[in-house]
């Protein structure tokens, strides 16, 4: 029963988490985590299954796209570039590289 509340009121306060990020950012997040699992499988491809560059290909996979997207959107006059989605790009890759090395 302790387990079931604790599970509970977690997902209780992740969802007023959710509430307090941009839509937007949540799908750089989810983008980064596409792309830095593309990156992570290549890189251990690549190396053999090395945990660090396994991570590297992680980061720099969702670091690669999340900086092409920027890029299309500062040449695009309503948008512009935001270092914000970048990070949430990058940090959608970093999470995926550390899930991959667990």
């Amino acid at each position: 029963m302790k387990k079931i509340a604790i599970v509970f009121l977690f997902l209780i306060c992740l969802g007023q988490v959710k509430a307090q990020v941009d839509r937007d950012k949540v799908l750089h997040f989810l983008g980064g985590n596409l792309y830095g699992l593309a990156g992570a499988g290549i890189a251990k491809q690549i190396s053999d299954g090395n945990r660090w560059w396994t991570f590297a290909g992680a980061v720099g996979g969702s670091a690669l796209i999340g900086l092409g997207k920027e890029a299309v959107d500062a040449s695009q006059r309503e948008n512009g570039w935001d270092n914000n989605d970048l990070l949430a790009t990058i940090l959608g890759g970093a999470t995926v590289g550390v899930t991959i090395d667990i």
